[in-house]
């Protein structure tokens, strides 16, 4: 009994000693393992106050997209364009010579126009842009609420006023530019181009002369003459020009000049179709005469009286007249026109 009550005692110390064994050893491997985890964890750095100002405000130089090494994809500083805008340049953002918004010299006068304009306040403010333009030679204008102004290189900037304005814009390719500002007159205004003047009255509006006509007409005092204001602008007709004024027509060509034509004898040269007609282009101003007048053409006369009108003779009949003492001999003033007969 006593030698197998001490086997048993044996026996449960022993299992009491491997049960301390076994429960030690499960309580210190998880220890271990936690210790070892924790050694292999990366550690989380805490940014700074100063690195996160600079991480904001300053644009990463990486490429969108492209990884940094740490497994995230950086970000382009979004207030900075990708893309350079239209007309800026990629690498430093300034305007670059295509930009659309950027004043470009468009202005033929280099600001003449706009200096005269501003000195010049009856002209209104402008109603249009600058634009080139040609008038027999290149230039610009630019239109303001009473007039226009125009430039050249060689008559510089002066201004149209809108009365005369009207007429020059329908021929500025015959006059070109204007060489003064306008100029008062007596009972209207004037104003002189390269090749030519405009007139303007109330009552005759605005007509522009040149050439041989307005030569005539400044050598017999321009609007203050016998012929005063012109009331048509000069026409082209077959082989010269005409123009009329408030009192007689002025008619021009190559071969005849210029000469004016007024009265009962320019009522009978238009009855028979002016320089269309049998008599052509007048080689003379009228003619006083005792008792009336007359006017010389290229292919016969006009004749006036009082009493008998005017009538034009030509050819032989003419010749014959004026063999025997034209009115003043015994036929006296033709008192019809000459008459186209059968034979």
């Amino acid at each position: 009994m006593v030698t197998g009550t001490r086997s048993t005692r044996w026996v449960a110390a022993v299992a009491t000693t491997c049960i301390a064994v076994l429960c030690l050893g499960l309580t210190t491997a998880p220890m271990q393992q936690a210790h070892a985890t924790d050694a292999m964890a990366p550690t989380q750095q805490q940014p700074t106050s100063e690195s996160s100002e600079t991480t904001s405000s300053q644009p990463t130089e990486t490429d969108p997209g492209k990884s940094t090494g740490t497994g995230q994809s950086t970000e382009t500083h979004t207030s900075q364009p990708t893309e350079p805008d239209s007309g800026q340049s990629a690498e430093t953002g300034q305007p670059t010579e295509t930009n659309p918004g950027r004043p470009t010299n468009t202005d033929p006068s280099n600001g003449a126009i706009n200096v005269y304009a501003a000195a010049h306040t009856w002209l209104g403010t402008p109603t249009g842009e600058i634009t080139a333009i040609t008038a027999r030679s290149e230039g610009a204008m630019r239109t303001y609420q009473h007039g226009t102004v125009y430039w050249s290189a060689n008559t510089k900037v002066h201004a149209v006023a809108s009365n005369i304005d009207s007429c020059y814009q329908k021929h500025l390719q015959v006059l070109g530019f204007p060489v003064n500002d306008g100029m008062k007159l007596n009972g209207g205004a004037s104003q002189a181009f390269q090749n030519g003047q405009i007139h303007w009255s109330p009552r005759t509006g605005a007509r522009f002369t040149t050439g041989a006509i307005q030569q005539y007409w400044s050598a017999h005092g321009w609007q203050n003459g016998w012929l005063g204001w012109p009331t048509g602008d000069e026409l082209t007709v077959k082989g010269g020009a005409s123009q009329t004024f408030q009192h007689g027509t002025l008619f021009w060509s190559n071969s005849t000049g210029a000469h004016a034509i007024k009265g009962g004898i320019l009522g009978e040269y238009a009855h028979i179709a002016y320089e269309q007609s049998k008599l052509g282009f007048p080689t003379t101003d009228e003619i006083k005469l005792n008792g009336g007048a007359s006017q010389v053409f290229q292919y016969g006369q006009i004749h006036w009286s009082p009493r008998t009108g005017a009538r034009f003779t030509t050819g032989a009949i003419q010749q014959y007249w004026s063999a025997h003492g034209w009115q003043n001999g015994w036929l006296g003033w033709p008192t019809g026109d000459e008459l186209t007969v059968k034979g």
